[in-house]
């Protein structure tokens, strides 16, 4: 007996929400993450349920995301509401060390919508304020623990902390899968990288460019470092950045030229040479003729450095629970 073919999904909100997910899973940002055959463990599934749950969909440690399809969406708020999740992953929100309340959960939140709108993932089908706190998430969560959550921030919870246990060595590294995922979409956003030792034209540094300084000290661990080479792809993707203007600095500044984001990773070598003095790198940077004057600058360190003047647009990147020796006027971002 011949059975009759199952009937097509006619429901147009399942419907779009299978059509955000495929889009996610097959786009450089978020494969690794989905469809990760690089990773021995498992990858991140969705699953549709007919029944309400608090907000759209929660997000697990191990990577099950949940969506209820009884909120209506188009497939850009479907887009907005799965690449959250699985930003949230990426970020490593669901570290099981993290105190997982009110507060925490709308910092989360916070964090990631400013990495959303910064690369137009999709369209927020409840949005937060358009003014975002610009606090790493920790201090941001500390402060309104304190404070109470401002109104407009309390949204439903979709971090689900329930703790997972896993095989020892089969823990999935969301956060490395995102920050390969982040390098493979900075290339793929700019077709056209300039590679080592071709010209670039002048009009195109100018618009599209920034500075890097990158602290090489003997204090900079390798797992570190690859952390904060993944962040420069972000922060490059964020920007449509086809190559950095990048300079090395520990005792001494070692000025690399631009390179292209996914070259930057081949070209640091850990000296380890003396102190580390950051301010040479800061001065070549800002007095260099082909470096923009309203070019920002990212610097890279794990707080053991001088005290920095920089005078114009920058922000720090540093690990979590590091502090800089000085008062900072940029922006400060926590890598884990």
């Amino acid at each position: 007996m011949v059975r009759a073919p199952l009937p097509a999904e006619s429901d147009p909100n399942t419907l779009a929400c299978e059509l955000a997910w495929q889009e996610l899973r097959a786009s450089p940002l978020f494969g690794p993450m989905i469809r990760g055959r690089l990773y021995p463990h498992s990858n991140v599934s969705l699953t549709l349920v007919a029944e309400p749950i608090p907000g759209i969909a929660r997000v697990t440690m191990d990577g099950r995301i949940t969506a209820s399809r009884a909120r209506r969406l188009d497939a850009e708020e479907w887009r907005w509401v799965l690449a959250h999740c699985l930003l949230h992953l990426g970020f490593d929100h669901l570290d099981p060390a993290v105190e997982h309340d009110a507060a925490f959960r709308a910092a989360a939140c916070v964090a990631v919508t400013r990495f959303q709108r910064a690369v137009k993932l999709g369209r927020e089908p409840d949005p937060l304020p358009q003014l975002l706190p610009v606090t790493e998430e920790a201090a941001l969560a500390a402060r309104w623990r304190r404070e109470g959550v401002p109104d407009g921030f309390a949204g439903p919870p979709d971090l689900d902390p329930t703790p997972v246990r896993f095989r020892p060595g089969a823990e999935p590294s969301w956060p490395e899968r995102f920050a390969s995922g982040l390098s493979a979409a900075a290339m793929a956003g700019v077709p056209d990288i300039p590679r080592p030792g071709r010209r670039h034209p002048e009009e195109l540094v100018r618009k599209h460019t920034f500075g890097v300084v990158v602290d090489t000290s003997g204090s900079m661990g390798r797992q570190l470092m690859g952390r904060a080479l993944g962040a420069i792809a972000s922060y490059a993707t964020a920007r449509d950045v086809p190559a950095a203007r990048v300079v090395f600095c520990d005792a001494a500044a070692y000025d690399a030229g631009y390179l292209p984001v996914d070259g930057i990773a081949g070209r640091v070598r850990v000296r380890g040479r003396g102190g580390t003095r950051l301010q040479p790198a800061i001065d070549l940077l800002e007095r260099a003729d082909d470096f923009p004057r309203e070019g920002p600058i990212l610097v890279i360190t794990d707080g053991e450095c001088d005290v920095l003047r920089i005078r114009r647009p920058h922000a720090y990147l540093v690990p979590r629970g590091a502090r800089l020796p000085f008062t900072p006027r940029g922006e400060v971002f926590s890598l884990r």
